[in-house]
């Protein structure tokens, strides 16, 4: 039988507290310490003209190391060559992250605590292994740790992870070219356009996998997938993350085209969920949910835009989805060569949520797997029934410096539905409030990338309510500032 955990008495809570904040911050100095060849000998690596790192390694190839003629060791380890033709190789690399969090009246006050902070550090690393350009077999480890927080503030599964076999798949090249058509099996990150429904969620800690199959296609312009998932559901110790039954089903089919006159860029897709147990506005029970979309985008020297489109329908127990939707705009401006290369962006976001209660239909929109920080790093407030304004601006005063701010401005789009967080748990109900305004935040950021492997960032963020949450809450200010430092490799 598992043994249950019991926490320590009184007396030891402080000192165990103190300990824990001792080693996780030895465990890290002592992996990035363990790194510091890599990071000296990166100057040298990035005069190879290496591909920037991908957020889902997995989408990495090194194979062109193999004509590599350079004098440094770094190419030598992202290409090991196991046999003489060299298209049989091994690959290994990974992500050392550390995080500190200092944290003000969470929940705008309703915490346990007013003040905290806390290390939050994680390390992943993979190996990737291809056999004749047609087999590849790719393994991740993840380890998660939260360290120092206050003992009455809960810790989640998605902040703190010991150790788990992350990813674990295989592939196969079916056709001819084996790059046209690839069957992938496994344990397996999933990341899907724009990331508003399917993401990795890299923000929390832990980072989200799925277990099941899919199936890529890949042909000058065109792309597309088939798939079949069940979600991993994370747990905080080692090795015990596994898949529920019931659990979260989840299917879909994305295609995207590229070279399109006019739009450059278009994609379709169908999403479907199966969730056995689900909570919205005043319905719960068994999800049986679908979403078609489109998502038009493009680049251009001096314009970024994204537009998408989303419609959901199903039903929750015996209640009906329908009309169930977002429409989202994404514009980054560059006015050209000026001065600090500054860079102006707009966001706009219309999100339904449920019109009226106890009518047997749901229009609350499901944002399925999004980005944990879907608005922003701290994740405060997540996508369904809102009306969201987010303008940003960002300059590169040096280099190697970005220094940006973002503004975002929230509303309750529907007034008898309430706000949700960003795993679409429910934050505060609608009750008898008619007010819309839910708060504004304001993000600094600043990121220093001394090289392709490194980066630093200062972020402070600031959540003023509005009148809604001040209804519902304590109605404080939430103030958060995170300092992080990443090494990839």
């Amino acid at each position: 039988m598992k043994k249950q955990w019991h926490p320590p008495d009184a007396g030891k809570q402080q000192s165990q507290k103190v300990q824990n904040l001792k080693n996780g911050c030895c465990f890290f100095y002592s992996l990035l310490m363990a790194f510091c060849p890599l990071i000296m000998a990166s100057a040298i690596c990035v005069a190879q003209s290496l591909p920037a790192f991908r957020p889902i390694r997995y989408e990495e190839d090194y194979s062109f190391l193999r004509t590599d003629t350079g004098s440094t060791w770094y190419p030598e380890f992202k290409y090991m060559p196991l046999n003489k033709t060299g298209n049989t190789f091994l690959s290994v690399g990974g992500d050392l992250r550390t995080r500190f969090t200092v944290s003000r009246n969470e929940k705008w006050g309703g915490a346990p605590v007013a003040k905290d902070a806390y290390w939050v550090n994680r390390a992943l690393v993979h190996t990737d292994l291809r056999i004749d350009k047609r087999f590849r077999f790719f393994l991740q480890l993840q380890s998660g740790f939260v360290n120092g927080r206050n003992e009455q503030m809960t810790v989640l599964p998605v902040e703190h992870n010991e150790l788990e076999v992350h990813q674990l798949f295989a592939e196969v090249g079916l056709l001819k070219d084996p790059g046209q058509l690839i069957l992938r099996v496994g344990r397996q990150e999933m990341a899907c356009g724009s990331l508003r429904l399917v993401a990795a969620r890299d923000y929390p800690n832990v980072r989200r996998a799925f277990d099941g199959a899919r199936l890529l296609f890949r042909k000058n312009s065109i792309q597309s997938s088939i798939f079949y998932h069940r979600v991993v559901e994370d747990k905080k110790w080692a090795f015990d993350d596994k898949v529920l039954s019931p659990g979260i089903e989840f299917w879909g089919w994305y295609n995207t085209a590229s070279g399109i006159p006019f739009l450059q860029n278009i994609e379709l897709y169908y999403l479907a969920m199966d969730k056995e147990q689900s909570q919205w506005n005043d319905v719960q029970g068994h999800e049986q949910r679908t979403t078609i979309g489109t998502r038009v985008f493009g680049k251009g020297e001096k314009l970024t835009y994204d537009f998408e489109g989303i419609y959901q329908f199903g039903h929750i127990a015996e209640s009906k989805i329908r009309g169930a939707w977002s429409v989202s705009s994404n514009l980054y401006v560059m006015p050209g060569s000026l001065k600090f290369q500054p860079k102006l962006g707009l966001k706009a976001e219309l999100i339904s949520g449920d019109i009226r209660s106890g009518d047997g239909v749901v229009q609350s929109l499901n944002p399925f797997f999004p980005n944990g920080g879907y608005f922003g790093l701290p994740g405060i407030i997540g996508p369904t029934n809102l009306f969201d304004l987010h303008p940003s601006v960002s300059i590169k005063p040096g280099k190697k410096i970005t220094l940006g701010a973002d503004y975002d401005i929230f509303w309750r789009l529907s007034k008898n539905d309430g706000i949700y967080g960003p795993a679409s748990n429910m934050i505060y109900p609608a009750g008898e409030s008619d007010a819309r305004f839910i708060g504004h935040q304001l993000g600094v950021d600043l990121n220093y990338d001394p090289n392709a492997y490194l980066n630093f960032l200062v972020n402070p963020y600031w959540f003023w309510p509005g009148s809604f949450i001040k209804e519902k809450s304590a109605g404080k200010t939430i103030f958060l500032i995170y300092i992080l430092a990443q090494v990839k490799f």
